[in-house]
């Protein structure tokens, strides 16, 4: 189960377009990959680990997005675009008796390694009047 809030705001001119929000979002039961060791090894001596898919996190995420289009098109048939996402989050989960909470936060001048960004440059080809992302 999740819940989010997204605050936006688009500005739009003749070729351009900026967007840009800010949300906060909240899940439950989120669905995790667990390794175990089955205590069990291979005729050469190697653990053999079990993946093991179930619900297990609660995460919180808090971010900032911003994108850019224009409607640059270099060729008839292709448009390209771009966004950037920042974030903070943090993981709450528990199995078996082990903790695999992660949390990243910012702390000055540490913050570079600490937070997450996401970078997207996006070419959008037109193939037979069809668009393909």
């Amino acid at each position: 189960m999740s819940s989010a809030f997204d605050l936006g705001y688009q500005k739009r001119w003749s070729k351009p377009t900026f967007k840009t929000s800010v949300y906060n979002q909240y899940e439950t039961d989120a669905f995790e990959r667990i390794q175990e060791d089955t205590g069990n090894e291979t005729a050469n001596g190697i653990p053999i680990i079990s993946m093991l898919p179930i619900n297990l996190s609660t995460n919180k995420r808090i971010g900032f997005e911003a994108g850019f289009l224009y409607r640059y098109n270099p060729v008839k048939w292709l448009r390209l675009n771009g966004s950037f996402n920042f974030f903070l989050f943090t993981t709450e989960d528990e199995f078996n008796g082990v903790d695999y909470s992660a949390k990243n936060t910012i702390s000055l001048p540490e913050a570079a390694p600490r937070c997450r960004c996401l970078t997207r440059l996006i070419g959008k080809p037109t193939l037979f009047t069809v668009p393909f992302q």
